[in-house]
């Protein structure tokens, strides 16, 4: 009869090593989405138009100096999953235009596209688009993208 002794204590200490480097890199992962959230908005926020449209300046919308640039923001809404938005009401319309002035936002992106096609309205709309938040999210994410990939590759 053949015996084997098996040692589980070394077993453990394997187990326990990669439960180390899985937990930091998800932690490091994070870390990185956070940084490039807080970029995104930064950069959007200094990028959303300011008070007035010019194009009609006594709208329903009357002036609302900073209150769009004010609403950006992110949020976490679940483990490893964030939110980021400009939460007023009239931001998408700013985004993307309206009306006539509504074109195909910019980008390939099908996502970006059907959102963008939600704005349109009935073809009556007359403000401009003003891209301040898609322009960034396009530069941040490939930047993001390229961390994690390092992230991962790492031996942690």
């Amino acid at each position: 009869m053949a015996k084997a002794k098996v040692n589980i204590t070394q077993l453990n200490s394997v187990l326990n090593s990669i439960d180390k480097a899985y937990v930091t890199r998800i932690s490091k992962i994070e870390q990185q989405f956070k940084k490039s959230l807080q970029k995104i908005a930064n950069d959007a926020k200094a990028d959303a138009p300011i008070g007035v449209l010019k194009s009609y300046p006594n709208g329903p919308l009357g002036e609302h100096p900073g209150q769009l640039a004010d609403s950006i923001d992110w949020e976490e809404v679940g483990n490893l999953s964030y939110q980021l938005k400009a939460d007023t009401p009239y931001a998408a319309y700013v985004e993307f235009g309206t009306g006539p002035n509504f074109k195909d936002y910019p980008g390939k992106d099908e996502y970006w596209q059907k959102i963008a096609s939600n704005y349109k309205v009935n073809g009556k709309g007359w403000t401009r688009a003003q891209p301040f938040f898609y322009p960034n999210v396009n530069k941040e994410l490939p930047k993001l993208i390229r961390r994690i990939g390092k992230i991962l590759s790492q031996n942690a």
